[in-house]
Order: C-alpha cells, then structure tokens, then sequence
C-alpha cells in the first residue's frame, strides 16, 4: 500500500473545502448553532489535512501557497468576520495572484468588516485575472452595498446611481457567461429590486426583477445551492404589490428551505393580520355608526374644495384634461383613467409592522368603504389624513385584494385602491406629493 503524501492530504484537503461551501449553500438545519458545528467540524479536517502535510514533507512552493490559501478559505466560510482569514488570503494573493477564488474569499472577508472599497478592489484583482460568473456575481452585490462618500447630497445622490447602474450591467455580464445559472439569475433580480427601490420606482424594473427570479426558481440545482433568499425576495416584491397569495406561498418555501435564518413566518403572520384588519374594517366601514358615516359624507360632498373641483371638471375645455368624478361602484378592475373619486377618510390600518404599502379606510359619496394602499409616503405622513378634509383620487388603480387565512377565518377579500404616487392624492386641493417621506428601503431585502 502506497504512503500518503503531503499532496495526497493537499487535494483531500481542496475537496473537503469543496464540499465545506456546498454545505454552507444547502444546509439550513433547524437547530440554532447546528449549521455552525458541522462548518466548524470540517473546518478542523481541513486543518488537520494541511497539519499532516507540515509534519510529512513540509510544505514549500507551491504547496505552501496552495495550504495557505485552504486555510485562509476554510476559515471564511462563516458569516462573520474572521482576521485570520484575511491575513492568510493576504498572503495567498501575494504567493499566486492569479488565484481568482483566493481575490474573491478576501474580497468577501474584507466585505463582513464592512470595508467596501477594499472589498471591491479584491473583486478587480479576480476580474483582471479572469472575468468569471462568480467575482461579477459578488461585484454586483457588493456595488450595491457601497455607501457613497461624495461631499454633497447631490454628489452622493448620483453616485449611488451609478454604482446600481453598474451592479445590473455586472449582473448581466455575468448571466452571459450562463443562461442557465441560477445564481446569476438571483442576483440579476436583486440588481433589479435595487434599482427599483433606490431609483426612480419604475414600474418596470419591478417586472424584471420577478421575471428574473422566475428564471432563478427554473434554474435552481438544490445540489448546489438551496437559494433560500430568492423565494424571501420574491416574497417581498409580492407583498409590496399586494399580491398576498403568491407572497405567502414564497414566504413558506423560504421557511421551509431556512427555517431559522430567515423572518419568513413572522411576515406571513403579519400579513394575515394586516389582510384580516383591512377586510373586517372595510366590511364595518372603519366601525362608524351609520348616522356618523352618512353625515361624513355628506359633509364631503359640499365641502367648497370638492365643489371648486367639481367646477373645474365641469368647465374644463381641453379634451386631454376632462375628468369623471365617480363613486367606487363605478371603478372597475385596473386602471381607471379620466376619473376622479372623492373620499372621506375613516380609520388607519394599526399594527402594519411598517411593511409597504400603508393602509387607510376611506369612504365615498354613497357610504361604501374602500382600503386605501399608499406607496412612497411614510408612517410619519398618516397625520395628513383626518375627517374635516376631503381627498380625491385621481385616476385611481382598483384592485380585489384576497387572502386565504386558512381555518374557519377562509379566503377573505376586500376592495382596494392603489395609490401609486403621492401626486395621485389630494386633500382639499393640496397634492399629497408636496408631504412626501420615502419610507422603505432596500434593507429589507436579502443579497
């Protein structure tokens, strides 16, 4: 039988780290700490490998090169910072600076001590050695991350602009390498999100980054990595559309995949109660006593700002600018443009754990109730909405919200009103734009 040399123990050593990053990619156990003790675990067999190889033949050259870069790998595998992993893919690269998976573990390493800009030159150094799906992947990520320094807001504004436009075009450099990658398409969809929320939220981009995590979901190889954030992500663009159904069922496989990693079952449960909430005080018009409720209403209807509207509508000459006022029977599903609904506001949705869009009922001319979902306006801004005031909804988006609670609560449903952009709102002729507060953010979104 043949002895076991240092380069025997070497590549038994590569493969162990192999299979260390597959375990990181597809074990979500759900014992706190588990995933841990294994990584660890085989971080030891690694060691023990590379300890064999010292105390065989030594480890010179090349082999010494390849040792320190295993070492320097095994040992940033976790999620936190680990120094002595930075110092040893240090003097990886330094040993062999064509090593692209050595550039991109230090950029990594350099990424969870939050050192961006060092992060990022990692990622050149892979990149100017070969341009691979796997460093474009982390650049596209990482641009994202990197907060700008620039002098003024201005400067700063149009930078962070710059390093989103950046992230999708490294995203796409990357996708063109594999049309099939999973991956590439996951984080493509990210780069999407980003742009979306920190942009200009263009519907658009919203479309894309589903599109591109359908293509993710199609393309996943659970063999190699479980991708658990992608149905979490997902989850979140359904859930801002209001599109609870198809949130809730991405939320659960998310769950499912990483059942202690992820906030997953404590978004589904917000969202029962925050479609339960809305249904029962559409259902109850806001709780109001009828006598209450009609005389609201009523008041709304002569208010002189709904009345100078009404005049305005009535006397406007140009084809292009007529508008219908209307009452909520009179919307149908989608867009209803050229239309204008006057609303009294009633009650806001309470508890919505600040998850987009915020929530009021509201009421019209004929006493029926509506839940009003509005987008890009803070929590901060719910003190715009009291009853002395009439609002009007121009141009509304009307859609059927509908959620299956499961239990003897059932499916329930309620009528919803989509308020894309404050400027689509006004209060007694003020547009809700001129009180705008941008309250989410990416920070909720994983990858």
């Amino acid at each position: 039988m043949a002895a076991i040399t240092s380069d025997d123990k070497l590549i038994e050593a590569e493969n162990l780290c192999t299979e260390l990053y597959r375990i990181r990619d597809t074990f979500f156990p759900p014992v706190v700490g588990e995933k841990e003790k294994r990584l660890q675990s085989m971080v030891d067999s690694i060691f023990e490998c590379i300890a064999a190889c010292e105390n065989n033949q030594g480890l010179k050259g090349e082999r010494k090169t390849k040792a320190t870069y295993l070492k320097g790998k095994a040992n940033s595998v976790f999620q936190t910072y680990n120094e002595t992993a930075e110092k040893d893919l240090s003097k990886a690269v330094k040993l062999d600076p064509t090593n692209v998976d050595a550039w991109n573990c230090l950029g990594e390493c350099f990424w969870k001590k939050q050192d961006f800009h060092t992060a990022k030159s990692c990622f050149d150094g892979a990149l100017k050695q070969t341009r691979t799906s796997t460093t474009l992947r982390l650049l596209s990520m990482l641009l994202r991350q990197i907060r700008p320094n620039e002098k003024t807001v201005k400067e700063q504004v149009e930078k962070a602009k710059e390093n989103i436009n950046e992230s999708i075009k490294v995203a796409k450099e990357a996708l063109a390498l594999d049309f099939n990658d999973a991956e590439s398409w996951y984080v493509l969809g990210n780069a999407y999100l980003g742009s979306f929320f920190n942009l200009n939220h263009d519907p658009t981009d919203l479309k894309k980054a589903l599109s591109a995590y359908e293509r993710a979901d199609k393309f996943r190889d659970v063999n190699v990595s479980l991708l658990p954030d992608l149905y979490y992500n997902r989850a979140e663009v359904h859930t801002y559309t209001q599109n609870y159904t198809k949130a809730v069922a991405d939320y659960r496989t998310a769950f499912e995949i990483d059942p202690i990693g992820l906030q997953s079952e404590e978004r589904i449960e917000i969202i029962k109660k925050k479609v339960k909430k809305a249904s029962d005080l559409v259902k109850k018009k806001g709780g109001l006593k009828p006598k209450r409720l009609i005389a609201m209403c009523k008041a709304m209807m002569t208010n002189k700002h709904h009345l100078k509207l009404i005049e305005k509508v009535q006397n406007n000459k140009d084809d292009k600018l007529k508008a219908e006022v209307v009452g909520l029977s009179d919307l149908k599903e989608g867009e209803n443009p050229g239309t204008i609904v006057p609303l009294t506001f009633l009650v806001p949705i309470s508890g919505q754990g600040k998850i987009p869009p915020v929530l009021l009922i509201m009421a019209d001319k004929d006493q029926n109730c509506v839940c009003l979902a509005m987008y890009k306006v803070g929590y901060d801004r719910l003190d715009f909405f009291n009853s002395k005031h009439v609002y009007h909804v121009m141009h509304p988006v009307y859609k059927t919200i509908e959620l299956d609670l499961g239990g003897e609560a059932g499916k329930v449903t309620f009528p919803c009103i989509q308020l894309d952009h404050p400027r689509s709102l006004a209060r007694d002729g003020t547009r809700l734009s001129d009180f705008y507060s941008h309250e989410f953010t990416t920070n909720q979104m994983k990858g």
